[in-house]
């Protein structure tokens, strides 16, 4: 057990103006086959602590793994007299103040957490074994659960306190086919909160169906066309992108083309981003922030105007304001804000009317490369490593070899159109499908 009341008076004692300590114990479930076959299987447990003090204006952190031999006091000293030959920083407030959590449920789950190690090997078996038996033309190549446990606890020298537990799991799986002459594939993974929305039977179905389409993927002429971009994949591009322009640091620092523009209109009617970090079950739903502050519901965009940037504790302090509870950072270290489960709002569209409305599009159903799209011109591009063509209304084939590019700016004003009714969340972000109207593909 730390005592992380000992450890903050140690660093003040050594001349620390305040301090906090983050102490993390985390375990973890981990099955993995490799053409359905399991070759890998850990369970373990980690306790973790990350301390952070301030000297006046200076301030340092550190990080380290904790085990019986750990010599905590050692790690406090360091700690102190690192931030004592620290540059100062003029805007450093100190560590987080107010310390508290907001009332939120759907973060832990029993059953998740009394998962049997043998009901965690069952399903990455079966799920490789789902994808085997498909089709005569598709396997498993790889298959896996990680399920994650975890109690943090955040502390500073003002005597106050907050704690949390946590469970996730991590599922992924990729399908091969192969018929003789050609080779395909295809992969996806899921984050889940709970045990019962782990439908590994849909997943690996999904995966091995797509390996088989991929098979037949063709090329297509470079032209203007309606992407659809499925809801994880425009997650992952929004975190990419949105997450980026929305913090308050890169707006602080002036990387953000969203600086000065609270108030002003930057998307279209149809375009608010909800921060709702209190939906039941999602991976960014939590009770406070890596600071410890709680966390809050808010329109970031609303009916496509900007009404908030994503604050931790430092960017609030430099304007004079409060803490959004957007703080994201690892153990000991200073933090930026991010979002913790940002959401496109839902429209009211189905996704078969998104396609069945396309005349000539291309739906994007997993991307490589995306993460290279640059937040501050709003080049929005990647690879489309599995996709289809649609032509008036109808799904046709997959498509290879193609990739898609647009400027995010543009897409938020006006080229977004339609938006679908099913969030899919990537990690910090959700989106439902949605469908960007006449966006650049290059093909042939």
């Amino acid at each position: 057990m730390i005592d992380y009341d000992k450890i903050l008076k140690k660093a003040e004692s050594l001349g620390a103006s305040d301090a906090e300590a983050v102490i993390l114990k985390q375990s973890t479930t981990y099955v993995s086959t490799t053409k359905g076959f399991v070759y890998k299987l850990k369970v373990g447990e980690t306790v973790k602590l990350g301390l952070r003090v301030s000297m006046g204006k200076r301030s340092a952190g550190i990080s380290a793994a904790v085990t019986p031999n750990t010599d905590i006091d050692t790690l406090v000293e360091k700690t102190v007299e690192i931030a004592r030959n620290s540059p100062e920083d003029p805007d450093w407030p100190g560590v987080a103040k107010g310390l508290s959590k907001a009332n939120v449920k759907g973060i832990f789950d029993e059953k998740l957490a009394n998962l049997p190690i043998e009901e965690a090997i069952n399903i990455a078996v079966e799920s490789a074994k789902l994808v085997n038996d498909f089709h005569k033309y598709t396997y498993s190549m790889s298959s896996g659960i990680r399920v994650y446990l975890t109690e943090v606890t955040i502390a500073n020298s003002y005597g106050e306190e907050v704690s949390s537990k946590a469970s996730s799991t991590f599922f992924s799986i990729i399908a091969g086919a192969n018929d003789g002459t050609k080779n395909g594939s295809y992969g996806e993974y899921k984050i889940f909160r709970r045990l019962a929305d782990l439908n590994y039977e849909d997943i690996s179905k999904l995966v091995a169906q797509r390996a088989l389409d991929s098979l037949e993927a063709k090329q297509i002429p470079t032209g203007h066309y309606d992407i659809i971009f499925e809801g994880r994949i425009f997650s992952l591009l929004l975190e990419t992108l949105f997450a980026q322009a929305v913090s308050a640091y890169n707006v602080q620092i002036g990387r953000s083309p969203l600086k000065g523009k609270i108030g002003e209109k930057i998307a279209g009617n149809n375009i608010s981003f909800l921060e709702d970090p209190h939906m039941p079950w999602f991976p960014g739903t939590k009770e406070f922030d890596d600071e410890g502050i709680p966390t809050k519901r808010f329109y970031v965009v609303e009916k496509g105007v900007l009404k908030s940037y994503l604050y931790d504790y430092y960017t609030a302090k430099r304007e004079g304001k409060e803490s959004t509870g957007n703080a994201s950072r690892g153990l000991g270290q200073r933090g930026i804000p991010m979002p913790n489960n940002v959401i496109l709002v839902p429209g009211d569209a189905s996704e078969e009317e998104i396609i069945e409305e396309t005349k000539r599009g291309v739906i994007v159903s997993n991307s490589i490369g995306y993460w290279l799209s640059n937040y501050i011109s709003g080049q929005m591009n990647g690879t489309i490593s599995h996709g289809y063509i649609v032509e008036n209304g109808e799904i046709k084939h997959a498509v290879k070899g193609v990739a898609f590019s647009d400027n995010f700016y543009d897409v938020l004003k006006g080229k977004l159109d339609m938006i679908a009714k099913e969030l899919k969340p990537a990690m910090r972000m959700a989106s439902p499908m949605v469908r960007v109207k006449d966006s650049t593909i290059a093909g042939l």
